[in-house]
């Protein structure tokens, strides 16, 4: 089993020894760190305004799956993880905060999950925005309107 600094005992999560088909890239059960990876997916996914469904097309996978990413029910693959974070523009860091394995300060500013449903509509409305020229020139819109009420 994984501890919260990435070593590895040789054990799977039941305390047995692992076979060779786990070692040698069978399918080991979920660990404690996907547990964490998972709780941190869900926080970032809100903080960006994603839905479980709207990730889920993005990742080609169904909105079950990324229930149960969250949860921590199965493993986190390295590739799913650069691909998530990618897809959320978040460093690979990001998934693993709370582990011990990085040093829990975020390299990408997460918003806190208590966001408004506006700002989350907003960000969803933003990040549907195909032309990035287009979203740099709303974005300083709203930086615009910002000042102006201040």
């Amino acid at each position: 089993m994984l501890d919260y600094v990435g070593k590895d005992d040789g054990r799977n999560d039941q305390g047995r020894r692992r076979s060779d088909a786990d070692v040698l890239g069978g399918r080991p059960g979920p660990t404690s760190l996907d547990a964490i990876a998972g709780a941190n997916l869900r926080r970032i996914r809100i903080s960006r305004g994603f839905t479980q469904e709207r990730l889920a097309e993005r990742l080609g996978i169904t909105y079950q799956a990324v229930q149960r990413l969250e949860a921590g029910k199965i493993q986190f693959s390295v590739n799913r993880v650069v691909e998530l974070a990618g897809i959320l523009e978040v460093t690979i860091p990001d998934f693993y905060r709370g582990a011990g394995i990085f040093p829990d300060v975020s390299l990408t500013p997460i918003i806190d999950i208590n966001i408004s449903k506006e700002g989350r509509d907003l960000g969803m409305a933003h990040d549907a925005i195909v032309c990035p020229n287009v979203r740099a020139k709303l974005r300083e819109l709203s930086y615009a309107v910002a000042r102006a009420i201040d």
